[in-house]
């Protein structure tokens, strides 16, 4: 038996069809597309690393003409420690809780 082993893709330069339109900015993604009544997300972040949220006012947001919400941690609920669903490792949801939004 021979060790040599013939590879028919490995190693080969294979032509990417969309390259052209990826890179003159003619190709569309997800986030190119615009459906009317569409809402549009944004994030506002802290400036401060590690910095410890003591509170959050989001009545200048609400405020704002065209805001149809704001969400904050407060509107997800409070999950116990010891949640898990395991797959191939066990999950903590109380810490993904803690952690997805300030």
């Amino acid at each position: 038996m021979s060790d040599v082993r013939e590879f028919k893709h490995v190693g080969t330069r294979p032509i990417r069809h969309d390259g052209a339109d990826k890179v003159t900015g003619r190709a569309n993604y997800g986030a190119d597309l615009h459906l009317p009544g569409m809402l549009h997300a944004a994030i506002l972040r802290s400036p401060h690393a590690h910095a410890r949220i003591v509170s959050i006012d989001t009545e200048a947001a609400l405020a704002l003409t065209g805001v149809k919400a704001v969400v904050t941690s407060a509107d997800f609920p409070e999950m116990q420690r010891g949640e898990q669903l395991v797959t191939h490792q066990p999950i903590d949801f109380y810490d993904l809780s803690c952690n997805i939004m300030a």
